[in-house]
């Protein structure tokens, strides 16, 4: 065996050590919203010089650094390889681990985030079904879906939500989260909203300008909230609206055929006693020969002694004539009915 000192050694410090030259790269610790400075991000520089001023790109957010802070609070113009700074200026919060770069213009940091853009778009044209696909499901019964895009002030408020939403009933109706995310929300974020249809839920965060100009533009809504309860609640409100309406039958009345007429130009007219409830022309009607129903459809015309009736009551005679059907005989029951919707609840 080779004797285990003949290998060459590094000093630690050498392991730790990263060129401070060229344009700064490094990855994000952790990153949050500030209700004064807006998006912070803080990072570990891993190789270059990272400066007050320079264009930085994270994922999808980008913007100039307006300020760098040490993890002691001590303001700083430079940071250096191994270096932790919180920095300031960015149009959105980065994910922790998003891995950050330097620029030379915000034209090119614009082309650089417009292309990943992109490319998360096509990511999610392959993973879910298109908006028409899911729009003719919703109609066949098939599946259910509302669509969020979900962004929260800190990680601690965007778990709570989670947790929270996770507990609302999932048999019909799905919750499709399309972006959970810290920070305010951005342009981003109307972007992909537009592109599946979504709804925008914010919890203590605000909205930037810009976005809510594109919102209005694309047509997205945007709702913002401080009150878990509140969100949790008029979620549920709106996935009970995609549920497919309870429908009852309500029965409203009985006629029987006593006599039939008979006309060139009408066709045959029921000659009806009507024996309980109410008769009315705009309602449905089906026609019962002993157990069996031999007709079902619109009344075309209701008269009595004459005259044109909305609707008969019980106790009174009219002439009932029915579209497409005139094969009426005596002894046959008129049954009017009308089918009435009411809100499905979770």
């Amino acid at each position: 065996h080779r004797d285990l000192h003949s290998f060459p050694t590094r000093r630690s410090s050498d392991l730790l050590k990263g060129n401070p030259t060229g344009l700064a790269r490094g990855v994000v610790i952790e990153a949050g919203i500030d209700t004064s400075q807006g998006a912070l991000a803080t990072i570990i520089v891993k190789q270059g010089t990272l400066s007050a001023g320079d264009m930085l790109v994270s994922g999808t957010a980008y913007g100039r650094v307006r300020a760098m802070v040490s993890a002691s609070g001590r303001k700083l113009d430079k940071a250096g390889p191994s270096t932790a700074v919180q920095v300031s200026g960015l149009n959105d919060v980065p994910a922790a681990g998003e891995l950050v770069e330097v620029v030379a213009s915000p034209k090119e940091a614009r082309i650089l985030v417009e292309a990943r853009m992109e490319v998360e778009k096509q990511a999610r044209s392959a993973r879910h079904i298109t908006l028409e696909e899911l729009r003719s499901k919703v109609e066949e019964g098939v599946v259910k879906a509302l669509p969020l895009v979900l962004k929260a002030r800190d990680k601690g408020m965007l778990d709570a939500l989670e947790n929270a939403l996770s507990n609302l009933p999932r048999q019909d109706i799905r919750v499709e989260m399309l972006h959970l995310g810290v920070g305010n929300i951005a342009d981003s974020d109307v972007h992909l909203a537009a592109a599946s249809d979504a709804i925008v839920l914010g919890f203590g965060v605000r909205i930037d300008g810009t976005a809510t100009k594109l919102a209005e533009t694309e047509g997205v809504q945007i709702r913002t909230y401080d009150i878990i309860y509140h969100l949790v609640e008029d979620l549920r409100l709106a996935m009970e609206g995609m549920l497919t309406p309870e429908v009852q039958e309500i029965i409203l009345g009985h006629a029987e055929v006593r006599a039939l007429f008979s006309f060139s130009r009408v066709g045959t007219i029921a000659g009806c006693y009507v024996n309980d409830g109410v008769i009315r022309r705009n309602n449905k009607v089906r026609v019962k020969r002993k157990d069996t129903i031999v007709a079902e459809g619109d009344v075309t015309t209701l008269k009595h002694i004459q005259e044109d009736r909305t609707e008969i009551r019980a106790g009174f005679e009219c002439g009932i004539t029915m579209r497409n059907f005139d094969n009426f005989e005596v002894g046959d029951i008129i049954e009017c009915f009308e089918l009435q919707e009411s809100a499905r609840r979770l």
